[in-house]
């Protein structure tokens, strides 16, 4: 049932399907600097203080002259 290509997710019942697991984040933020090249993009984020610290190692890592990643950090 997982695996079902078509119609809404199982799970939630929205069309965006849910991905299960960790994401493979250099693949992301690779996508991201080919897709959004001269950009500034904001990456917002919610969570484990673990996984914000590698985000935020991420966006510096993956910043350069032709894209500029900014880590903005929240907690409730």
């Amino acid at each position: 049932m997982l695996n079902e290509e078509t119609g809404p997710d199982p799970i939630t019942g929205l069309k965006a399907k849910t991905f299960y697991g960790r994401p493979n984040l250099d693949k992301l933020f690779q996508s991201w600097t080919s897709q959004y090249k001269g950009k500034s993009i904001g990456l917002f984020y919610c969570g484990p203080k673990h996984l914000g610290r590698e985000l935020k190692w991420k966006c510096i890592k993956n910043s350069s002259e032709d894209v500029a990643f900014k880590f903005h950090e929240e907690f409730f």
